[in-house]
Order: structure tokens, then C-alpha cells, then sequence
């Protein structure tokens, strides 16, 4: 083989050699992207940064896609930006009109749909193995309103996930955010405030809109809605501190800020008190407006003025595949 041959094969190894490198260089920047290690501080950064894209991938929409991870549009956006860092390409396309994929984004959506897909199958296969007690999901509820929707979420990840089990417990506000942290319960949900400024991740679980919750005895319950000053002149009824920890300091500050004044307000130890002491008359409350809370023996009324809302978060500190899974009922 003469010189020249030799040398075009050479050259020809080399450039197949650096080819193939390229590729499996994109690979694994692929993986270590769609299953980080999550037993390191980057790993779990990255794990963030992978949940916040496909969300917002599947929205098309950084505001809805925030909201449902509970931050601002613009740690959402800080976010996908040090993905694309990470992947070294643009993955969204933005301006002031609308969002789309771009190439390298619809590449790497479609791939996690792939690589997802075939993660869960394995997962599957392997959970059979695991002793009971370990395979049981924890769930912590504080109230009514997050309770039927809860209800419906498990009814839909058994059948998903027939061979998982779940558990699913009440507990004061409190109780719920000392076992979250303390890791007695995989699953937390709560009123946002009261693990807002933890350690923890969240997701958006249920939004509904604040009435005053009256009794239907109350002569101001046949009014279309209720102004300030009369809101002002009723008893209002408050879960313990002891109960609800931050919510309840959100709620009493949020009632003050209405103007109703201390000596009107009244503190119980229970929701099932609190509804109670509403249904005979003893006093109004701030409640989101849902099918749960509906009584006969109750009216809610919309505060003049007022755009109040009620959000329940799904906190969780670890992405377990468990947690995954069931957050994937969110989706």
C-alpha cells in the first residue's frame, strides 16, 4: 500500500474515530441529563433543571409551568437556561408573542419520552422484588379540600401501578411538615405557606378561589357578596397556631390586612371545629371555595373587591422513582 493510501486511511480512521467519540459524547451528555445522580447536590440541580424543562416543554408556557413547580417565571427561566448550558445548545426558542421547541429541544423531549418509557418498564420489574414495607407510598394530607383530589390521584396510580402500595393519612399542618422533614411520610400535602420557605420541592396539587365561608342563618348569607365593612363586623374564626403554624400566621395577617380587628377574632383547634362552630353561626372563615367544604348549612361569599386565592402544594424532598411516578399524575 503506497504512502498516500496509507495516509488516507489514516486520516479517513480518524475522522470515523472522532465521529464516534462526538456521538457518544452527545449520549452521555443525553443520560447524565434525562437520569442524573441524584446522591449529589449537582445531581439533584440537574434533576431540577430536567423536571422544569419537560414541564415547560409540554406547556409551551414558562408562567404555568413556574406555577406549577411553585417559583417565579424568572427562576424558571434562570433554570432552563443553565440546562442549556449544561446541554450547550438552545432548547427553546422565546419572545414576547409565544415559546416553541427547537430542534435540539424537540430532540431531547421526544428522547426522554423514549428513555422514560423504558425506565418505568425496568422499574416495574425490579419493585416486584422489594419487601412490602418498603414498597408502600406515604402520603400526608392536612384537610378536606386536598383530601378528594388525593383520593382520585391514588385511585389512578393503582391502577398505573398495580403492584404499589400507598398509604394515606391525615395530619394536623404541623404534623405533616415535621414528618416530611423528618422523612416519616414521602409525600406532603399542604397549604403552600406552610413549607414554602423549607428545603423542599413542591408541586402545584389544587388552586381555588377564597370566599367567607358564613352560615346560612347569618342575614348578610342572601347578599351576592360581602363588603369590607361588613366583613369587619363579623367573628372570625382562625385554626390555632399550634395547628397550622405558618398558615395560620398567613391567614391572621391576611385578615388583619382586611381590617378586622383583633378582639373579633376567634382561634379553634380543628377544621371539623372551625366548620362547625361556621354551620351554627358563631363566625366566618376564609375558605377556598370547593365541592369539599359544600353545605347546606353554609354560603360562600366573594369579598367586594378582594381576589383572594387558596393554593395546596405536593411537597416531597427526594425524587424518588416512587415520588415520580405519582407527580407524573399531575402532569
Amino acid at each position: 500500500m503506497g504512502e498516500a493510501a496509507g495516509a488516507g486511511l489514516a486520516a479517513a480512521a480518524e475522522l470515523c474515530y472522532s465521529a464516534a467519540m462526538r456521538d457518544r459524547n452527545e449520549i452521555n451528555a443525553l443520560t447524565a441529563v434525562l437520569y442524573p445522580e441524584d446522591s449529589t447536590e449537582a445531581g439533584k440541580a440537574l434533576r431540577l433543571n430536567q423536571e422544569y424543562f419537560l414541564s415547560a416543554a409540554k406547556l409551551l408556557n414558562f408562567t404555568e409551568a413556574a406555577r406549577r413547580h411553585f417559583i417565579s417565571q424568572t427562576a424558571m427561566s434562570q433554570q432552563i437556561r443553565s440546562l442549556e448550558r449544561e446541554l450547550g445548545v438552545r432548547l427553546f426558542d422565546r419572545n414576547k408573542k409565544k415559546v416553541e421547541l427547537t430542534a435540539a429541544g424537540r430532540c431531547l423531549q421526544e428522547e426522554a419520552a423514549k428513555l422514560t418509557a423504558q425506565y418505568e418498564s425496568l422499574l416495574l420489574a425490579v419493585r416486584a422484588h422489594r419487601p412490602a414495607e418498603e414498597k408502600a407510598l406515604c402520603i400526608e394530607y392536612t384537610g378536606p379540600v386536598e383530601r378528594e383530589k388525593l383520593r382520585e390521584l391514588v385511585g389512578e396510580f393503582r391502577r398505573r401501578y398495580p403492584q404499589a402500595a400507598v398509604r394515606l393519612r391525615y395530619a394536623t399542618q404541623r404534623e405533616a411538615g415535621e414528618d416530611l422533614l423528618s422523612g416519616k411520610c414521602d409525600l406532603t400535602a399542604s397549604v403552600y405557606e406552610e413549607l414554602a420557605e423549607a428545603n423542599v420541592n413542591s408541586r402545584l396539587l389544587l388552586q381555588n378561589p377564597v370566599r367567607v365561608a358564613m352560615s346560612a342563618q347569618n342575614p348578610l348569607s342572601g347578599r351576592p357578596a360581602l363588603t369590607l365593612e361588613e366583613f369587619k363586623e363579623q367573628t372570625v374564626l382562625l385554626l390555632t397556631r399550634d395547628v397550622a403554624q405558618k398558615g395560620h400566621d398567613h391567614v391572621k395577617a391576611l385578615v388583619q390586612g382586611l381590617g378586622a380587628p383583633e378582639n373579633r377574632i376567634r382561634e379553634v383547634d380543628s377544621i371539623e371545629d372551625q366548620l362547625f362552630l361556621i354551620e351554627l353561626n358563631q363566625g366566618v372563615s376564609l375558605l377556598p371555595f370547593c365541592r369539599e367544604l359544600a353545605s347546606e348549612n353554609m354560603v360562600f361569599l366573594p369579598l367586594e373587591g378582594q381576589e383572594l386565592t387558596h393554593r395546596i402544594g405536593l411537597f416531597y424532598r427526594e425524587l424518588t422513582p416512587g415520588i415520580r411516578d405519582f407527580l407524573r399524575l399531575l402532569d
